[in-house]
């Protein structure tokens, strides 16, 4: 809005003037000296502070702004001020002329926020109401969403090139499970009340297979970590196993100590032992990686206490102060 009218009586360049509204805190004493200067001391400025805050409703973020108001005299002060108001960011707002049409104003913007209140309460509870219906039926709906997106992506896997109502797949399949999936394809037809059949048959070329390796909860994270350096080759020798052995204890050599070992190990019993709670949640960054790995934690726990044991050493001080080897060189 525009600056304000005359406040009192006289000629229209004597008539006192106000401008009001609202600017930033760290600009509000350099627009003081300003002011000072252009009008020569012939404008007083006052500021008060807004308890409340001011939120920026282009950006929705909190910003720190104070409430203003100049007194001046005279048309030409009233347009120096107010450009330099546009310049220095700051909004302005009418003043009436009188205290009764102040006091009118006053009433009509209390009503005003009142009314902007009561709606904004309003939309909030709709928007509860309307989220709280949807609530319930998330993890559900997330669920369906993410098999129709593993079935589609599946799918576009298949080739559909010979017949738009058949489609023709090519996929390597452990031996021993050929009668697992046509057992699948069976119950599958079954469910979809398909009229034709599907059909499994067994292809023989001469490419190699890739390496399908049978893991376990025990054996996951430790074939993860070989898989790291490098997959075996089909029927070739897979480490993984041995990597159950040789990693947990050449980390017990190194971390050998009876007192942190024990609470690594009481940390992995926990993983292990409540394992049903973890399953299918979403973890944080931190418990994730513990909760795949718990197993290599549990083992690298227990040859932690056996090296602290074999090293006499716990939480880096020794177990038995005295303790010493005596070696027979007769």
């Amino acid at each position: 809005g525009g600056g304000g009218g005359g406040g009192g009586g006289g000629g229209g360049d004597r008539a006192l003037r106000m401008l009001a509204g609202l600017i930033d805190v760290d600009k509000k004493e350099a627009l003081r000296r300003v002011v000072y200067r252009v009008s020569r001391g012939n404008a007083l400025v006052k500021y008060a502070e807004d308890p409340q805050g001011f939120v920026d409703p282009r950006e929705g973020v909190e910003v720190e702004r104070d409430c203003y108001i100049i007194m001046f005299s005279g048309r030409v002060l009233n347009d120096k001020i107010g450009r330099l108001l546009q310049t220095f960011g700051a909004s302005r707002f009418g003043v009436p002329d009188g205290a009764l049409q102040l006091d009118r104003r006053l009433a009509d913007v209390g009503r005003q926020v009142e009314e902007h209140v009561q709606v904004k309460a309003e939309a909030l509870r709709q928007k509860q109401r309307l989220v709280g219906r949807y609530t319930e039926s998330v993890a559900e709906t997330e669920s369906l969403v993410l098999r129709e997106k593993t079935v589609h992506a599946n799918m576009n896997l298949f080739n559909s090139r010979i017949s738009n109502r058949t489609v023709l797949a090519e996929a390597w399949i452990p031996a021993d499970q050929i009668a697992a999936v046509e057992g699948a394809l069976r119950r599958g037809v079954q469910r979809a009340g398909a009229d034709t059949p599907s059909v499994l048959s067994v292809i023989h070329t001469r490419d190699t297979p890739p390496t399908y390796i049978k893991v376990n909860k025990l054996t996951a994270a430790f074939q993860g970590l070989n898989d790291a350096y490098g997959v075996p080759r089909y029927q070739e020798l897979n480490p993984g196993i041995f990597y159950v052995v040789t990693y947990s204890f050449l980390f017990g050599v190194m971390f050998g100590d009876m007192g942190h070992g024990t609470l690594m190990l009481l940390g992995a019993l926990f993983l292990v032992l409540f394992e049903k709670r973890f399953e299918g949640k979403r973890l944080n960054e931190i418990i994730s990686p513990a909760y795949s790995g718990r197993y290599v934690l549990l083992l690298m726990s227990i040859f932690s206490v056996y090296c602290g044991a074999v090293y006499n050493e716990c939480f880096g001080c020794a177990l038995i102060p005295f303790s010493y080897w005596e070696v027979d060189c007769g």
